[in-house]
């Protein structure tokens, strides 16, 4: 089974919180995992709020990017967002029927384009992937 993996699960996978048991699980599972470019840099960002409130030393910080780099080229197929992607999640989020941010709305673009299952903690993008047509792995 193909799983785009959502940022929430990705940070949870390299940052102790209280989805991590749930994130480990669910990569115990197998499956080919598919991690995006726009996943990568909100991974970046969210490393970035974790240190600047104190959570993580600046080695530790360092240490989880290189972990992620190293676990995403050896163990993840890439996706890259696509000019039609960005497109089409305008045209979901103007279409005023879906409670979804941008960034929420091009990754159910994306894992729908590759025909893949989403795997996100957040339950809000869970549910509106669901009304988009997208499966969604109970992590």
């Amino acid at each position: 089974m193909s799983v785009y993996l959502d940022t929430s699960v990705a940070v949870s996978l390299f940052v102790e919180d209280a989805h991590t048991p749930r994130a480990r699980r669910l990569i115990a599972g197998g499956g080919l995992w598919i991690v995006s470019d726009l996943a990568s840099v909100e991974f970046s960002s969210a490393l970035a709020i974790v240190h600047r409130t104190g959570r993580l030393s600046t080695a530790e910080a360092s240490a989880a990017f290189v972990r992620f780099d190293d676990w995403r080229r050896a163990d993840c197929e890439d996706a890259h967002v696509e000019s039609s992607d960005i497109l089409l999640a305008q045209q979901i989020i103007r279409g005023l029927e879906h409670a979804l941010r941008a960034a929420d709305a091009l990754h159910i673009v994306l894992a729908r384009r590759l025909g893949a299952t989403l795997a996100t903690f957040d339950g809000t993008m869970g549910r509106e992937a669901s009304r988009l047509g997208v499966s969604v792995v109970d992590a």
